[in-house]
């Protein structure tokens, strides 16, 4: 028999890897449908297993961070080039994700890291992007990496050599995702605490260590940067980007502070869905989300004007800064590499509360807490265990493959129109470019296997590929050569080659 106090730390010591079960069900061969991402990083892992460069159709890929497609290419060039070897590279990511992550919490000595690691991995939006080919959860694995690294940093190897591996692992992190070069700011956090411990009389001497990890890690973003920019100058790279001439102020021009809270709610909690569900409209669901979104708001402050805030507070506040900002495109998914803050800040608040009526340390205080975490993990664990076994009913079917043995099974709706029509340009000809009248070029270039273009095209193209019901008006088709061969569902199938395309058939 095992002590009560042996079973409590066995448990925490067991919990936050026992969602990594429901991760390994979830593999599967097929690319998520609606996060193109997958594409671009599939295609970029190829491209530089083949080749050393991220290129996409044959021009430098300037608006994704290189990082999870270098990761990629490392299997990729001695085995199996297929989203499956993508999705067991992001499993190991979640693993370390998970393992750094609670070594950060214990290391700061937060409250609860066996619970926030389990909310982490099982909250809807990281599970989702831990089973697709998603640079989210290499980010978390590198940025806490860093963050360790860091502390390591300021209390233990204040040494010239230490600052300069500290000072890569920042860069490797700005190019896993950009956002990265947020984890700056614990590096100025660190350096104003240095400054204040030590001695003032030799104050430029008390910083160099974060000086040497700011220019580093700085220097390796600013060098692809301009990287970036003499491609695109020189034809060699599409400019394409989300933030025009690669200027990111117009971001700062319209703030969005009001659905931060909402956000927080639905990435912990995956509120939308689940009030939804319960049919739950009205006032409380507008109310209930924004109050638990403040409450982790409230703990944030909190810890940020307490003597226990740390760099890692600091770089959490900028994240969320960031994203009030960026009210045209405040998907849930930018707030997960700060998720472990997050969760740790909302127990903090609901603390605070707990101690402001005087109940903090009661017992019915501690039942209700534990109580609470247990339905909430409990809750989201089950929400997962649905999406393996039934999917999400609407873009695809359980990802399980025991749920969904062949692609054919596992895409839904106008995906499976898009999938089965892909396949009959793949079957039919073995090369030509695809023109697509509609949105999804990446997934036509992924199912089909042939380079993809917008419609119209500005190039000789061999198929062209009509999305949502939408049809070549019959003067285009005169222009191109072209002639409907196939349906399916939604979706029209236009070959330059009608009789060649119908023989195929």
């Amino acid at each position: 028999m095992i002590a009560p106090s042996g079973i409590a730390r066995h448990w925490r010591t067991t919990l936050p890897w026992l969602p990594l079960l429901l991760y390994v069900a979830a593999l599967n061969p097929y690319f998520l449908p609606g996060t193109y991402d997958n594409v671009i990083y599939h295609v970029g892992g190829v491209s530089m297993a083949e080749s050393g460069a991220f290129l996409y159709q044959g021009k430098y890929n300037i608006a994704w961070a290189p990082g999870l497609p270098a990761l990629l290419a490392l299997p990729y060039s001695i085995g199996p080039q297929s989203p499956l070897t993508a999705k067991l590279v992001v499993l190991m990511c979640v693993a370390a994700g998970l393992f750094l992550v609670r070594r950060f919490l214990l290391r700061e000595g937060r409250e609860h890291p066996a619970l926030i690691c389990a909310v982490l991995a099982l909250a809807p939006c990281g599970f989702m992007m831990g089973t697709r080919i998603m640079s989210e959860w290499p980010y978390i694995a590198m940025s806490f990496l860093f963050l360790l690294c860091l502390d390591r940093l300021r209390n233990e190897r204040r040494t010239v050599s230490f600052a300069l591996v500290v000072g890569c692992v920042l860069g490797a992190a700005a190019l896993t995702r950009f956002v990265g070069v947020l984890l700056g700011m614990a590096v100025v956090a660190q350096a104003v605490t240095s400054l204040r411990s030590g001695d003032r009389r030799h104050w430029c001497r008390a910083i160099i260590p974060e000086a040497i990890v700011a220019a580093v890690g700085a220097g390796a973003f600013l060098l692809w940067q301009i990287r970036d920019a003499w491609h695109v100058s020189n034809g060699t790279a599409a400019a394409e980007n989300y933030y025009h001439g690669r200027w990111y102020v117009n971001i700062f021009l319209h703030p969005s502070f009001r659905t931060v809270p909402g956000k927080i709610s639905d990435l912990l909690f995956h509120i939308e869905k689940v009030l939804q569900a319960v049919h739950i409209s009205g006032s409380a669901s507008v109310w209930l989300p924004l109050l638990i979104g403040l409450v982790a708001i409230v703990g944030m402050a909190a810890r940020l004007a307490s003597a226990k805030q740390t760099p890692g507070d600091w770089y959490a506040l900028a994240v969320v800064a960031l994203f009030a900002f960026q009210n045209k495109n405040q998907q849930v998914r930018y707030l997960l590499p700060v998720a472990p803050f997050l969760i740790s800040y909302l127990f903090s608040g609901v603390a605070l509360g707990a101690k402001a009526i005087s109940i903090r340390d009661s017992r019915l205080f501690r039942f209700a807490f534990s109580t609470f975490c247990a339905v909430w993990i409990s809750a989201l664990a089950l929400l997962d265990v649905y999406l393996v076994t039934f999917g999400n009913g609407q873009s695809h079917a359980g990802l399980c493959v025991v749920a969904s043995p062949n692609a054919e099974t596992f895409y839904l709706g106008e995906w499976r129109d898009l999938y089965n029509a892909c396949r009959y340009i793949r079957e039919a000809s073995p090369e030509g470019t695809v023109a697509v009248l509609g949105g999804n070029t990446r997934y036509v270039l992924a199912f089909s296997g042939r380079p993809a273009v917008s419609f119209p095209p500005h190039q000789p193209v061999s198929y062209v590929v009509a999305e949502g019901g939408e049809e070549v008006p019959h003067e285009t088709q005169e222009a191109l050569g072209l002639a409907e061969v196939s349906k399916f569902g939604g979706v029209r199938v236009y070959s330059r080659n009608a009789n060649a395309a119908h023989l195929q058939r």
